[in-house]
């Protein structure tokens, strides 16, 4: 009854002081004046007053008196520059739209209606009207009447603009006549001393006579002594408790609980544990959309009655503990344990009857619970769990899992070793040289000895077997030491086997993305490369041994990719050895080492790749065959040198330039092109001995070498007649004639010459390539 007082009171004093500033004035010549019409849109900007000095962010409190036909327009900016583009977000209200039978709240001027409401006739040509807008740092928006303590019209923004400027405008064809500013509505500017005086002194009077009566706000919680329950059910109630105290003194509940978790702690109070959809409850949400708002909700998942932006009340770390009153009037309060006041509250003009509660929390969320705790005067509360028929898989999971913790090691004796059994199969390996990332996709299967999952098979309708999920059990945390994001999930999450003798197994796929840097790249594309994945635990790794199986282990890639195991070694340390002393300073901690030997098995790029070469080898070989007297000869070499072009430019958006060494391949291009312009040079001066005749003939000796037996059967060279007077000042017509063949032939063997050299260059390229 005194809680209630306390509201009644209250109440009547805000109404009373609201009042004192919402009252009709009559005489407006201490109020600013404005004048707005749609010709002149939104012209003049004034400053907003704020109600808080101390607060660093304006919260509005705009009251004002209008007269107008019909669309009262007011604008809300950060600055008077916000209105140069219908783009930019402010808030527009408009008050009497669509003929004076709406009001409408804007996100933009003109466009992006977020609420309207039917108010018809709010607004008249004959008299001033009266009216109030509030916005607090929390995005709400409330319009209401002069004198009226409700709102007519309130919505929320989720990312509110800061408020700073405010403006007047009008609709086409309408003038309107303003008024704001006015002495008895400038709160925190002329009555802000009286006012907050009186009020200081009653919330002083009391809150003093109230403290003394208080009676559940001090946090007095152990505990040790409180039942625990553990919540993972993503959004579903499945366990409920009895509420057995009865009211008193006009109090339906006063329930007390802590939980930790690090966001969406749902509670449940219902009047029956048989609930179905849509049926009336109270759920109360603590740390919603991640742990930034608080509901209080009228059904499950909606309903929503009343919502507070508070940011980071939940913590998984430590429990955080919280009061729920619920008074016979349909008051509900929720507070924070240690403090008086409620932050937040909703009255139920038909509170329920509460028999039930349950908790649950958000889908991926575990949250643990502490209730019915020991407190003074009070004494300890003596919740039941509601019984209900269990099928022998319901009453073994209850009997194993109501109780464990999931966060704790399970061994009787803390000393005791857990051994981990580790198995490996590949599915695909693939390396990104770009990146120089390492990507393993495969099964992994880890095996050990829980000691609090024994049962008795013979009890339990002979379930010799049990599936559990991910997290309701302790499970080994496998890390990745050379992975590149440090917060990456390794495995999936999938279920676990448990047999009667507390032999857990977990099969589930491991997504693997390391470090590898591919830095010999020197057979590219048929380039080997040697990566590391290194495997480990992150938590209590000194009380766990690693025992990997590398017989049964597969690394052959069923599917295809580009890249091929060669060969795996695998290096294990198992930890603790079977030993009865222990030396935390000599201590390896247990880990897998795999070194995975890695070659490309893209056959398309030495296709495409190594063709063209044979193309250039082909063209430069044929040019010293064919004759200097056509146009053959000088096409044949120009050709290689598009092509070796062409496949350097590629190789050099295929290859990663990260690079330590060059890859043989582009080496053998780049001297390709060299060979080729050394070809062109030497086809060139054959053309010119051959086609232009030369005024004197071949030296002596020069001609005897070309004629040589030997030179002619080792190059392959034609057969030809000589003079015997070669060489002599007295030469005939044919002689001359004889000279210039002589050049021709000495073409002949440059070209047979540079055959040979460059026959042996191909084939010495073609055994250092490959």
């Amino acid at each position: 009854m005194l809680k209630l007082f306390i509201i009644l009171l209250l109440s009547v004093v805000s109404y009373t002081l609201s009042n004192s500033f919402k009252e009709n004035l009559s005489d407006f010549s201490k109020c600013k004046h404005n004048y707005s019409s749609a010709e002149a849109g939104y012209k003049d900007f004034f400053n907003v007053l704020s109600t808080n000095k101390e607060e660093k962010e304006r919260v509005l409190n705009l009251h004002f008196y209008v007269k107008t036909t019909k669309d009262a327009h007011i604008l809300l900016v950060s600055s008077k520059f916000a209105v140069d583009g219908h783009n930019q977000s402010v808030y527009e209200i408009v008050i009497g739209a669509n003929n004076n039978t709406q009001s409408i709240i804007r996100k933009k001027i003109k466009v992006d209606e977020k609420i309207t409401v039917n108010t018809k006739n709010y607004v008249t040509e004959k008299e001033f009207r009266s009216f109030w807008i509030h916005a607090n740092k929390y995005g709400v928006i409330s319009v209401g009447l002069g004198g009226a303590e409700e709102a007519f019209m309130v919505w929320q923004d989720l990312n509110p603009l800061s408020i700073k400027k405010f403006s007047f405008g009008s609709y086409i064809n309408t003038t309107a006549q303003w008024y704001f500013n006015c002495p008895t509505e400038a709160r925190g500017e002329l009555n802000e001393e009286n006012t907050n005086t009186t009020l200081v002194c009653v919330l002083i009077f009391l809150f003093s006579g109230y403290a003394t009566n208080a009676k559940f706000y001090h946090n007095i919680t152990d505990f040790a002594k409180c039942k625990i329950y553990y919540s993972r059910s993503g959004s579903v109630y499945k366990d409920f408790f009895e509420l057995n105290e009865e009211p008193q003194n006009g109090s339906l509940l006063d329930f007390h609980f802590s939980v930790m978790s690090p966001s969406d702690a749902h509670i449940l109070l219902a009047p029956s544990s048989n609930l179905q959809k849509g049926d009336p409850v109270y759920e109360i949400v603590i740390g919603a959309g991640g742990n930034t708002f608080c509901d209080i909700r009228r059904m499950q998942k909606s309903g929503v009655k009343a919502t507070v932006r508070v940011k980071g009340l939940l913590t998984a770390l430590d429990p955080q503990s919280f009061w729920i009153h619920i008074s016979e009037d349909g008051v509900i309060e929720v507070g924070k344990e240690g403090e008086e006041l409620a932050f937040l509250s909703w009255i139920d003009p038909d509170p329920l009857p509460l028999k039930v509660f349950s908790f649950s929390t958000w889908p991926g969320i575990e949250a643990k619970w502490f209730f019915d705790c020991p407190r003074e005067k009070n004494g300890t509360e003596n919740s039941k769990m509601i019984e209900k028929p269990l099928t022998p898989l319901e009453k073994l999971r209850q009997d194993l899992l109501f109780y464990y913790d999931p966060y704790v090691r399970p061994v009787k004796n803390a000393t005791t070793i857990t051994t981990v059994g580790l198995k490996l199969g590949t599915n695909i390996v693939t390396l990104n040289e770009y990146k120089s990332v390492l990507q393993y996709s495969g099964t992994i299967s880890l095996t050990w000895h829980d000691e609090k999952l024994h049962w008795n098979t013979s009890e339990y309708g002979d379930i010799n077997t049990l599936h559990i999920f991910r997290r309701e059990i302790w499970i080994p945390e496998l890390f990745l030491f050379n992975a590149i994001a440090e917060n990456g999930e390794l495995l999936e999450d999938t279920m676990l086997t448990v047999n009667s003798t507390g032999h857990v197994k977990w099969i589930t796929t491991i997504n693997i993305n390391s470090w590898c840097s591919p830095d010999d790249l020197g057979r590219w594309p048929r380039d080997e490369h040697q990566c590391d994945i290194v495997l480990g635990f992150f938590n209590e790794f000194q009380n766990l041994q690693l025992a990997f199986n590398a017989n049964e282990s597969t690394f052959n890639c069923p599917y295809s990719s580009r890249w091929a195991i060669l060969e795996v070694e695998s290096f294990s340390n198992r930890g603790w050895q079977n030993s009865s002393v222990r030396n935390l300073n000599n201590f390896d901690p247990p880990g897998l080492t795999l070194h995975l030997k890695l070659r490309r098995t893209s056959n398309s790029y030495t296709i495409i790749l190594f063709t063209p070469f044979f193309i250039v080898a082909v063209s430069l070989l044929t040019t010293f065959w064919v004759s200097p007297f056509g146009y053959l000869k000088l096409s044949l070499a120009c050709l290689p040198l598009v092509v070796s072009s062409v496949v350097l430019l590629t190789l050099g958006i295929l290859i990663p330039t990260h690079s330590q060494q060059v890859p043989n391949l582009v080496l053998l291009y780049s001297y390709s092109l060299v060979a080729i312009m050394l070809c062109i040079v030497i086809e060139t001066f054959v053309i010119n001995i051959s086609r232009n005749q030369q005024s004197c003939a071949l030296p002596h000796f020069v001609t005897k070498i070309l004629l040589s037996v030997f030179l002619k059967m080792f190059l392959c060279l034609p057969a030809v007649k000589s003079s015997k007077q070669y060489g002599n000042l007295n030469d005939s017509l044919k002689s001359k004639e004889s000279h210039q063949t002589m050049w021709i032939f000495l073409g002949v063997v440059i070209d047979r010459v540079a055959f040979f050299v460059y026959l042996g260059f191909v084939v010495y390229a073609l055994c250092v390539t490959y």
